[in-house]
């Protein structure tokens, strides 16, 4: 006996025309049409229970539905038999990198095929290939998973595998897969820089060989605290280390001019500019009234030895040209002239 499952469709309706296609009897979908907006939502046999809270029991009922939603959209809540039943579960073990997950598949009447394309990789595991869409497994198997065992027999050639699977089917009703499936997330470690303390500065003194004096050169240096090594001058053809340790500054801000008082930032405007940029633009605010020094780049009549230039003058009548008109068929014996020409 097949069982039963309850499932809510949320399907869209566009704005314009389309087919309904779906005819409907004691609450069951008696048909679904090629042309219908349904086709491949709603199947033969499903049983409605209500679209949008309204219980439906024949076809007028339902394009009544449908027809007041649209455009919108439509919960439509049914109940569908379901000939196979998965069951997926994940198990300890495999490879690092690597989990297992178990899968059964229960037939409750007739048999379909996995729609699996199995294949094997360089490294001689069997591996899932591509997925049919519609299958009973699109939904928890994914192109990449590695099939360990089938039927708990472990296999290592695509055709033994195909062979248990369809066995499994044909004559079991019951297939069992162990599928191996990378992890998809990986632990990233901790970088130096994401515990770099962006208010505080290193400053690092090498010591004098000679001993302290004012000479000593600071270094500053925004890495995280640590024991700094370095090695002294050399001595007898030898180095030897010495140990110093870190001095830490209080990072000081950039100044910021002060805000006029009772000055509050408008919705959406910019942040107040830097005291150099606003600088700059104190010192060039009346650059355009400034006279130009240079030449100027256009040309004008009062330039001195600029190009004599005559207007075109069609102020002289053209004369027309009459043609005379034959009405016979046969070809013009007068090409006429250009006007002007």
């Amino acid at each position: 006996m097949a069982e039963k499952r309850l499932s809510v469709l949320d399907f869209k309706l566009g704005n314009k025309g389309f087919a309904v296609g779906v005819d409907v009897k004691d609450s069951k979908v008696t048909k679904v049409y090629p042309s219908s907006a349904f086709l491949g939502h709603l199947f033969v046999n499903d049983c409605l229970k209500n679209v949008n809270g309204k219980v439906i029991t024949n076809t007028a009922e339902f394009y009544q539905v449908i027809s007041a939603n649209s455009p919108g959209k439509v919960l439509i809540e049914y109940e569908r038999d379901e000939a196979v039943k998965v069951t997926v579960k994940q198990v300890p073990g495999g490879r690092p990198g690597f989990e297992l997950h178990e899968m059964e598949l229960v037939w409750y009447s007739g048999g379909s095929i996995l729609g699996l394309l199995v294949t094997k990789d360089a490294e001689g595991h069997v591996v899932v290939a591509m997925i049919e869409d519609g299958s009973v497994v699109a939904k928890q198997v994914e192109a990449g998973d590695i099939l360990v065992k089938v039927n708990d027999q472990a296999v290592t050639e695509k055709d033994a595998a195909r062979l248990l699977i369809h066995n499994g089917v044909n004559k079991n009703k019951k297939v069992k897969l162990l599928l191996e499936r990378a992890k998809k997330e990986y632990p990233v470690p901790n970088s130096p820089c994401s515990e770099m303390k962006s208010n505080e500065m290193k400053s690092i003194k090498s010591p004098d060989p000679a001993g302290p004096s004012k000479s000593d050169t600071t270094l500053k240096s925004q890495m995280p605290s640590a024991i700094v090594v370095v090695k002294s001058k050399e001595t007898a053809s030898t180095y030897t280390p010495t140990t110093i340790g870190v001095v830490t500054s209080k990072y000081t801000p950039p100044a910021v001019l002060p805000l006029p008082p009772g000055w509050k930032p408008a919705a959406g405007a910019d942040p107040p500019l830097p005291p150099d940029v606003i600088e700059v633009m104190a010192a060039n605010k009346e650059f355009f009234k400034i006279a130009c020094a240079e030449p100027s780049m256009i040309r004008t009549a009062s330039v001195p030895n600029a190009p004599h230039v005559v207007e075109a003058s069609l102020t002289e009548k053209v004369p027309e040209v009459e043609i005379g008109f034959d009405p016979s068929p046969k070809p013009l014996k007068k090409t006429p002239k250009r006007v002007g020409s």
